[in-house]
Formats: structure tokens, sequence, C-alpha cells
């Protein structure tokens, strides 16, 4: 989505997110600048557009060519243990997919293709004006499509029929939960575009170093999927605990102290997670026995790389105070729990340390602007507001971390 672009600093002028409508989908509409095409976005068009009740759970734009929603149908009552291990809400009985409009021929044409030489199936839906609507079930997404197909063909996994769709997002990734046929043991199968060895080669490093991570290994002949084992209750933002998030700072802490090179140099590096968060935490299942209390996963290693250990800590700090939005003061005890953990890896009373955690911190909230109305908030120029002077703020705070 290019606009509204998130500024280069909080206050740029070019910011005009606030000549938008507010409602969501009205606004999504005059971003695609795509007339006389429906508003995918808005709940009631969306569910004339499939034949029933769905919710339009995230958006991908690029004015005057294209406009891709992905949905899901409506949540029924969870059943008794369902959802276990598999976030903050079960999606077991959920269709999960996408509606997604076109303006040039050779994407049309080039999406179809690819969709068909992966054994699935969408639905095409003429607009006039050479725009074209095309739907379909997530596991048919013109990106992931191939991607999908190889996964099927291992014959191991299931198809995606039997899939639990734990996250779509559209022509990026698909995370879902199934089972390994020849083990019997349920797995997390991550679907994407791009290569996933880098991901298992950077799961198989934080091992080696005691770090508390799943084993990944990659899926199916074109290298896109990783798999991982089902573990745990759910992530840390959806099941909130303070020895928890201390467990997690001290696990990255260690990490980092153990990984650091580079100090004779002035260009210290350690190994990141590039993306740390209460989300990125899984939280051990309280009936099953882990031989460790409290025990922690970390997931989610595909921005794994090296740079300053800042970035991760001010990563995780931006992503608290993006919780306490929604949940006043859930996220600032998890900064300070998970502060707390990390502390004892290194200090924090550091002046250069602090500064440079403040610029990551300001750095991450910035990249998180789009985010709200992607996500189809109603509050969404709100939210992006808010988050501006949250990014400022952490750019000119003074003071130590806590």
């Amino acid at each position: 989505m290019r606009a509204p672009a998130h500024p280069g600093a909080p206050s740029d002028p070019a910011d005009r997110s606030t000549d938008l409508p507010q409602d969501p989908a009205a606004a999504v509409h005059a971003l695609a600048a795509l007339p006389a095409t429906p508003r995918l976005a808005d709940p009631a068009v969306l569910a004339e557009l499939l034949g029933e009740e769905a919710e339009p759970t995230y958006v991908r734009i690029k004015p005057g060519e294209s406009l891709i929603v992905a949905w899901r149908s409506a949540v029924p009552e969870p059943a008794e243990d369902a959802g276990r291990g598999l976030g903050e809400r079960s999606t077991a009985e959920c269709r999960h997919g996408f509606c997604a409009i076109f303006t040039d021929p050779a994407k049309i044409t080039g999406a179809l293709r690819r969709v068909a030489k992966a054994g699935s199936r969408i639905e095409t839906h003429e607009l006039g004006a050479g725009r074209v609507l095309l739907t379909g079930p997530a596991s048919a997404d013109p990106a992931l499509a191939h991607e999908v197909h190889a996964v099927v063909r291992t014959r191991r996994y299931g198809t995606p029929e039997t899939w639990t769709v734990l996250k779509y997002n559209p022509r990026r990734r698909l995370i879902v939960a199934t089972h390994d046929d020849r083990t019997g043991e349920p797995i997390v199968l991550r679907i994407g575009t791009g290569p996933a060895l880098p991901l298992v080669r950077a799961t198989a490093l934080w091992r080696s170093l005691g770090a508390p991570v799943l084993p990944s290994m990659s899926v199916g002949r074109r290298g896109t999927t990783s798999a991982s084992p089902l573990w745990g209750a759910g992530d840390l933002h959806s099941h909130p605990d303070p020895a928890t998030a201390c467990a997690a700072g001290h696990a990255l802490g260690a990490l980092h102290a153990h990984s650091r090179a580079g100090a004779t140099t002035g260009q210290e590096t350690v190994l990141l997670h590039g993306d740390a968060s209460p989300d990125q935490i899984l939280v051990a299942d309280p009936e099953e026995p882990t031989g460790q209390k409290p025990a922690i996963r970390i997931i989610d290693l595909d921005r794994a790389t090296r740079g300053p250990a800042a970035r991760d800590v001010g990563s995780w700090l931006a992503a608290c105070e993006v919780i306490d939005l929604d949940r006043p003061g859930e996220g600032t005890r998890l900064a300070t729990d998970f502060l707390t953990g990390y502390g004892a890896t290194r200090d924090l009373d550091d002046t250069a340390f602090t500064a440079e955690v403040r610029r990551s911190q300001s750095t991450a909230l910035r990249s998180r602007l789009d985010e709200p109305l992607r996500a189809l908030r109603p509050d969404w120029q709100d939210r992006r507001a808010r988050l501006v002077a949250l990014a400022l703020a952490a750019s000119t705070v003074q003071g130590p971390l806590r």
C-alpha cells in the first residue's frame, strides 16, 4: 500500500491520511483509485459477493492497479479444546480466502495460469473497463498456489481442506496447522513466496546456542515452506504473563551476549530476531509438562539477521506500546518484565545503548503506521495518529529504559 506512505519522520507534512474517509472501507476504496468497482473492504459488499457472511481482515493496495482483500468466514462457536495451541482464537471451521481486482491484463492472465497450473480453482467476474474480480480460497492465492501445491505433492501433510489456517497475509504467506502423516504429530506449516532455507538455518544456529526455539525443516521441492512442531497454548500477546515476559527477555539477552561480535571495532553486532515482540513468543500449555518454568519458544525467525542488540529491544518496546493502546497497562508490564530479564544479561544503564534502543523503538513504531488501515480498524485514523505521537515521543524521551 503506497498511501498513506509512512512518513520519513513522524511529523512529515506529506502524510495525507487525514484527507481520507474515517470509514476504513471507504478509505481503502479511495486509495485504490479503481472507479466503478465494488468496495471489497466493506463487509456487506463482501458478503454479497461471496454469498455468505465474511469479515475482511487485511488489504493490499497498488493505487490504480490492484486491490486485494483477505477475508475469513464468520467465526463459529469454538468447540471444546478448539484452538489449544492455535493462538488467541480458533479458526478451525472458518474459511479463509481473498478477493482481488486487477487492471493489468497480463497480471490477470498470469494469475489464472499460475492457479490452474497448481491444480487450484478461482472464480472470475468481469467488472467492465478491463477490470476483473478474482475470488478464491487462501490456498489458491495466485502468489501462493504453486507453493501450496508443492506441499500437497509431498503427500505427508494433508490438503488445504484439512488444514487449520492460523494466519493469512495475501500474496505473502499462509500459516496453517496440520499433522505429519508419517509421525502423527501436530505441526505448523509456514508457506511463503521466498526461500525457507534462511529461516531453517537461523533456527538451527539459534538452537546450537541454546536458544529456546522449535526445530524447523524445509518442506517440498520449491523450498518455500518450513515445518515445525505445534507447541504451546498460544503467544504471549494473547496470554500475557510476567514470568514468561521476563524469561523472553533473558533468553533474547543471553542469545545477544553469546553471539556478540565486533566490540573491539566499535561496530558491535549480535544475532537478531528482527521482529521481537510478545506475539513472537509461545507460552507453554499449562496442562503439558515442560520440565522448566516458565517454558517459552521463540518463533518466526524469517527476519533473523545480525545487527545492534538495541534493535530487538526497541522492537519489543514498540510492540508493547501498541498493546497498551488496546489494553492500557498490559503492554507496559510486558515491557518492564522483559527488561528485567534482559537486564540480567547486560547493563541497561549504558546511555549509548539506551539512546540506540529509543531510536530503534521509534523506527519500529513508524513501520507500523500503515497497519491500522491495512487491518481495516474502524479507528484507523486515530490509531495512526497515536502511533505517530508514540514514535515522536520515543525519539525524544530522556532517561533510563526502566
